[in-house]
């Protein structure tokens, strides 16, 4: 970045003129935090680059997406979150996935 003199800066000042922001209702100005593995996080940020955006961006539209597909959806979806779980806690345990949490995906897919 070019360093400036203070009487360059001071110029720049003197020129510069208020923005107006418009802000839109209803955009989007509540932050949720959620907590995640490295793991997991490293799979997301994968993911998103390669749909050509941020993982925020990605983790917020799974969500939206997830919500729209309404409650029918949520058994095949809890089943492969549970066996997700599985192969993560197995993983972090040093064993192998479990022969149940492989049956689950296969079905939940």
């Amino acid at each position: 970045m070019k360093e400036i003199s203070r009487r360059e800066a001071e110029r720049m000042w003197g020129e510069a003129t208020p923005v107006e922001v418009e802000r839109r209702p209803g955009g989007l100005n509540t932050v949720l935090s959620i907590r995640m593995t490295s793991d997991l996080l490293g799979e997301l940020e994968l993911a998103a680059r390669g749909q050509g955006k941020g993982p925020t961006t990605l983790a917020r539209e799974l969500i939206e997406q997830g919500l729209a597909a309404g409650p029918s959806a949520s058994v095949p979806l809890l089943a492969k979150v549970a066996s997700r779980l599985a192969d993560e806690t197995a993983r972090m345990a040093g064993r192998r996935p479990s022969k149940r949490a492989a049956t689950v995906r296969r079905r939940a897919g």
